[in-house]
């Protein structure tokens, strides 16, 4: 599991496993409530957090109504006292999602959003928010997504598929096609009302073009404004879908398509 956000310090008092992670962090500007940057906004993504229940719990207690979580949906969703919400992972219609997630995996993530949203009282769909990365398989279904999901959530947001290298089969790259896309997802934020798709105009403008940094080198991109870290409290590198090991992989930034950065940028925050 992997934590991104800001204003985690307090867990270091009941968790002995976190304090690498946390004494390091306590010297940031982003975790000092003194600070004009301190903020809490605190995402629980990486592998499948579901799979873990108690680190979830230990992350709400602490931080109410502000820990959300990432997940592929295929666990049942619990009813959690102050969760803020769930993202949900959906990757286009039922074929082209278990084309990329494996046979049945749309069927079983429908089948616990329906349960939660039926099961946890009329309000419970407040709770749910589709999260979709737009990737050269699955950019003709957007439309589709939404007609699919919108009576069942709450919120929809939209990013591209970012590469580690070049020539991967699931760029979607820049050009005629992708601004089409992005035209049309700002035509359906009017549609649908412009609350429900979360991305503003300016962030998906951004997505036209290369706005993150030059090569696997941020620039313009405000990876500062996010603290990211792997499952052993380290902190990645150069981004959220970095990694601590010096010799991994990194992504390129001038192809970046996240989402979380993207709309820091359109506020203004530049690396």
């Amino acid at each position: 599991m992997e934590i991104m956000g800001r204003g985690l310090v307090q867990i270091i008092q009941e968790t002995p496993c976190y304090v690498h992670l946390f004494s390091k962090m306590l010297g940031y500007k982003l975790f000092n409530k003194r600070s004009p940057l301190y903020g809490s906004a605190d995402i629980m993504v990486g592998g499948e957090p579901t799979l873990r229940p108690d680190v979830i719990e230990l992350f709400v207690k602490q931080f109410p109504k502000r820990v959300s979580i990432v997940t592929n949906g295929t666990l049942p969703l619990k009813r959690i006292e102050n969760l803020y919400f769930y993202w949900i992972s959906i990757d286009g219609t039922k074929e082209i999602h278990d084309k990329i997630r494996g046979k049945g995996a749309w069927e079983r993530t429908k089948s616990n959003i329906h349960d939660y949203v039926n099961n946890n009282g009329e309000k419970a769909w407040k709770y749910i928010w589709i999260t979709m990365t737009i990737n050269s398989l699955n950019y003709k279904t957007v439309k589709d997504v939404i007609d699919e999901w919108y009576d069942y959530s709450n919120k929809i947001g939209f990013q591209f598929h970012t590469p580690f290298m070049k020539n991967d089969p699931l760029w979607f790259p820049f050009g005629p096609e992708r601004t089409k896309v992005v035209d049309d997802i700002i035509a359906m934020k009017e549609k649908y009302g412009d609350d429900y798709i979360i991305n503003p105009t300016y962030q998906l403008e951004l997505m036209k073009k290369n706005w993150g940094g030059k090569g696997t080198t941020p620039i313009d991109c405000p990876t500062w404004a996010i603290i990211s870290v792997d499952h052993l409290g380290r902190e990645k590198k150069p981004c959220c879908i970095g990694s601590a090991e010096k010799e991994s992989m990194k992504p390129i930034c001038e192809e970046c398509g996240l989402g979380c950065y993207s709309v820091l940028l359109g506020y203004g925050m530049k690396g």
